[in-house]
């Protein structure tokens, strides 16, 4: 019976890992060889690439354990980080001006990379001259490539505004080590702006290139990365949060800016410009994206629903619950047999609506 029960734990790893990280990462469906050790399967799988084709610092361990807990959060709809490149200056100028629009004009305090208070208008000017002189110069004059990127990192409206800071903090330290930065946070209460933004966010300038010649990545698999470890900084402060894909999530459309939602929660009309309708391409590629997702929700249901473990049948349930609240659920779908004398019905009970971004 033991061995079994055996089988059955590591046939629900397998799947969880190989559906788990096609669904959740975009990568390859691997299955466990069955010469080689799980652990061992566990090890390779564990050091993805990032960008630059270097092990992942930051990147969380993939394990059973952790697409579990990552699909748990999705099903509970935990609310999702946001990390974004919004531009970047190509000049002195563009940089210093930067600086000031994320300090309002100096009224904001912020730090940079070595814990300095840049306070005021004096401080920014001092400020912008150190990046301009030490390591590679940034001119006077445009440059094709970006001499400083733009970044921001945010979270819903309601989120502990220090615990934000302190994670987008050590998140600079981490991934902008050996280049010179500076964030500020925008909070609703402490932004001067005639509208400001009622989710915390951190703005986060970083010179290109770091004081040994290493030019900044930014590329999509970078971002996911940059996602990802932030939102395991802000889970460590207490904060529930997500870094998955929308695929991931069956979510087809991107969330409104700030100031839609504002104009639709005072009724305000709008028009939008220059947004064309989606080529037939890809909604064709949308649509087959969505159907290989619920395939491999579907392998993963099941797996979990087969399994000893109670908690497993438990995150079938409400995995299940989650997609029919996502998708029209037709009738041919296959879903999970949970057996009854297997589930508590008390713990199979889904749990309360929570924050969704």
């Amino acid at each position: 019976m033991a061995n079994g029960s055996s089988k059955t734990t590591r046939e629900v790893q397998s799947t969880l890992l190989a559906h788990g990280e096609q669904l959740l990462n975009g990568s390859k469906v691997r299955r466990v060889n069955q010469t080689q050790s799980l652990d061992t399967f566990l090890n390779d799988l564990s050091k993805p690439k990032n960008g630059s084709g270097h092990s992942a610092k930051s990147a969380p361990k993939a394990s059973p354990n952790g697409v579990k807990a990552t699909l748990d959060r999705i099903s509970k709809k935990t609310p999702e980080v946001m990390v974004k490149v919004t531009g970047g200056g190509n000049s002195m100028g563009k940089v210093k001006a930067h600086m000031g629009y994320i300090t309002r004009n100096g009224q904001l305090e912020g730090i940079d990379q070595d814990g300095n208070k840049v306070n005021g208008k004096d401080d920014i000017e001092d400020t912008a001259e150190d990046w301009q002189m030490s390591g590679t110069p940034i001119s006077d004059e445009e440059s094709k490539y970006k001499q400083a990127f733009n970044i921001v990192l945010s979270m819903p409206k309601g989120t502990d505004e220090k615990g934000v800071y302190d994670a987008a903090k050590e998140f600079a330290e981490e991934h902008f080590k050996d280049h010179k930065y500076m964030m500020v946070q925008h909070t609703f209460t402490n932004d001067p702006s005639k509208d400001p933004s009622e989710n915390p966010h951190v703005h986060v300038v970083v010179k290109a290139v770091s004081e040994k010649g290493d030019r900044l990545n930014t590329r999509k698999a970078d971002l996911q990365e940059w996602r990802e470890s932030f939102a395991e900084k802000l889970r460590s402060r207490g904060i529930e949060a997500n870094a998955t894909k929308r695929i991931a999530r069956l979510q087809k459309n991107r969330s409104d800016k700030q100031s839609v939602k504002q104009m639709k929660e005072q009724g305000k009309s709008f028009k939008r410009y220059g947004k064309n309708k989606a080529s037939p391409d890809r909604v064709q590629k949308a649509k087959q994206q969505e159907k290989e997702a619920l395939t491999h929700y579907k392998e993963i249901t099941k797996a979990l629903a087969q399994s000893p473990d109670l908690q497993d049948r438990k995150l079938a349930v409400d995995l299940v619950d989650y997609l029919r609240k996502q998708v029209e659920v037709k009738k041919t779908t296959p879903q999970p047999q949970i057996q009854p004398n297997k589930l508590d019905p008390q713990q199979g009970k889904s749990k309360g609506k929570e924050q969704d971004r």
